[in-house]
């Protein structure tokens, strides 16, 4: 982990796309929509935290989706990975990664 970064993870039943706390967002929309309400809960959670700093939440769903910033960010990291190591694949690898830890 790089200096001065935090990570706040957490998994329980309330998180699931098809737990109850979701099923009012899931079923109206297309996937994703449990991602982002995790985003949002995670936004406000830490809105106190110095402006200096830099949040990004990211939020999966257990069924693969996740949400547009997730999704952006990682992409991000995936292109500057391809420019440091020169390997063209690092985003495709980096998401292989992440969805075999989910």
């Amino acid at each position: 982990m790089a200096r001065g970064q935090t990570r706040d993870m957490g998994c329980d039943g309330s998180q699931h796309p098809a737990a109850d706390s979701y099923l009012h967002a899931t079923s109206h929309y297309a996937g994703g929509a449990a991602a982002e309400t995790a985003s949002s809960r995670k936004v406000q959670k830490y809105s106190s935290i110095p402006t200096d700093d830099i949040f990004q939440p990211v939020a999966f769903e257990t069924h693969g989706s996740l949400n547009a910033y997730s999704f952006d960010f990682l992409r991000e990291v995936g292109c500057r990975w391809t420019a440091s190591s020169g390997v063209l694949r690092e985003t495709s690898f980096l998401f292989q990664r992440l969805s075999i830890l989910i």
